[in-house]
């Protein structure tokens, strides 16, 4: 499995045919679910390096497939109660919630979009599970920012309230305090 992830990694996602770059970032997802942990580990820069890297050169075309790829790497790679995540949580905040913008914008034109939210918030959902306080910290100073983003924090947000409820107590006052307008 190790041979077919990096197989993936260094030869289909760099590909000139899209079908072929979409396949192999979804595949790399749900393979990365039955390798074994050091070898995940051992790649999992490389991964969530190229799938951001994807998810940038898909912005106006087909993001589901490598939006449910990079969220199968980080359900992952917490399921195998790694803490490697930590140091990429940054990245994978600031560009899932970049994400998530760019979904709403298109909605009028990518009919993938409300499904690619979906995938964009269950990752925030897993991340949340391991990285509650960075997860809602992270949202929190996002809220009185623009529309768009603003939209995107609140959705983001009501998603983690609503699927991680037991990590949440501690942010009851908060929470109570938050206006889900969007």
């Amino acid at each position: 499995m190790h041979a077919a992830i990096k197989w993936c990694l260094n030869e289909n996602l760099q590909v000139r045919n899209q079908k072929i770059r979409l396949v192999a970032a979804e595949a790399i997802g749900y393979m990365s679910h039955i390798i074994e942990t050091e070898h995940l580990l051992a790649l999992l820069t490389k991964i969530i390096t190229d799938m951001v890297a994807l998810m940038k050169k898909e912005a106006r075309e087909d993001q589901l497939p490598v939006t449910i790829g990079l969220q199968n790497v980080v359900a992952a790679t917490i399921r195998k109660n790694s803490p490697a995540l930590q140091e990429h949580l940054n990245v994978l905040l600031t560009n899932t919630h970049q994400f998530m913008i760019n979904s709403i914008k298109m909605e009028s034109t990518y009919t993938k979009s409300e499904q690619n939210q979906l995938e964009l918030m269950k990752t925030f959902e897993v991340i949340a599970i391991e990285y509650t306080d960075q997860v809602i910290t992270f949202l929190q100073k996002l809220i009185e920012t623009k529309e768009a983003s603003r939209i995107a924090t609140l959705r983001a947000l009501r998603h983690v309230i609503v699927h991680n409820s037991a990590q949440l107590h501690s942010y009851k006052e908060l929470i109570g305090k938050l206006q889900f307008n969007n």
